[in-house]
């Protein structure tokens, strides 16, 4: 098994064709994600009474026998944000901020839960 996820030049892009005065061009909180996961499971188990007297448990198993991969492309063609303003700009802001690229590779991912609601939760 193999998993590839790859961001290809995955930009965002914000331009102006006409000349800007006094405006402001923003590229800010952005996120470019790129995620690979083999395999992925939630097990759940609710028990609900009066009086419960049963043993009770959630088990899970997961194997991986291949590659997970997650990236992004190389410096020349990298993810980003990207201001442009093609016929100049006077008295103009510029700001880039809070932007964000993430890549995550998991080869297993799992979320176990056991939810126990009695009046009386009897042990032996």
């Amino acid at each position: 098994t193999h998993v590839t996820a790859q961001t290809h030049g995955a930009l965002v892009d914000i331009s102006a064709a006409g000349q800007l005065t006094g405006s402001r061009l923003e590229g800010t909180n952005n996120l470019i994600v790129a995620g690979a996961t083999g395999n992925e499971g939630a097990n759940g188990l609710k028990l609900d009474g009066t009086s419960i007297a049963t043993p009770a448990d959630v088990n899970s198993l997961q194997r991986g026998s291949g590659t997970i991969f997650a990236g992004t492309d190389s410096a020349i063609n990298a993810p980003g944000v990207s201001l442009l303003a093609a016929a100049g700009a006077s008295e103009t802001a510029f700001r880039v901020s809070g932007n964000a690229v993430a890549v995550e590779a998991a080869q297993n991912r799992v979320s176990n839960t056991l939810e126990v609601d009695a009046a009386v939760l009897k042990t032996s």
